[in-house]
């Protein structure tokens, strides 16, 4: 009834199984370590209401388990653990008018990405954004 639930999991157990021409503590790639910048578990859900005729809103949460990476800023590149995070989007659809072929069609989208502005580093020293506004339109075919 204009309510629609879901849900993803993601659960990785990498292995370095060929580390290359590099070895030590340094090294990039350490034989039987896990692969860098690939979290273990990432959880998923959201909700979507369609509750009104030309409106919808959205809801989503993104967790992401810590990751082993490499900080490159020096020689040789230090072992480093990026922390985890939940990031939190939100958004809508609404169309502009309901009669006509092509009026009904164009819908007007929000979203605001990390709305909580959690901070989020998908690779070493370089954080991602902060609070993302996205507006645009959306064009198709009417429903």
């Amino acid at each position: 009834r204009g309510v629609a639930l879901w849900g993803n999991a993601t659960f990785l157990r990498t292995r370095v199984g060929d580390a290359g021409f590099q070895s030590g503590g340094g090294a990039t790639f350490v034989h039987g370590g896990r692969l860098l910048r690939r979290p273990p578990r990432t959880l998923a859900t959201g909700v979507r209401l369609q509750r009104w005729q030309r409106t919808s809103l959205d809801l989503s949460t993104t967790y992401v388990a810590v990751r082993d990476d490499r900080d490159f800023s020096g020689f040789p590149a230090v072992p480093v653990q990026l922390p985890a995070y939940t990031r939190v989007d939100v958004g809508g659809e609404h169309a502009l008018v309901t009669s006509g072929d092509f009026w009904r069609a164009v819908r007007v989208m929000v979203r605001v990405e990390n709305a909580f502005a959690a901070r989020v580093e998908e690779v070493a020293n370089f954080p991602a954004p902060g609070r993302v506004l996205l507006v645009g339109l959306r064009v198709g075919t009417a429903p």
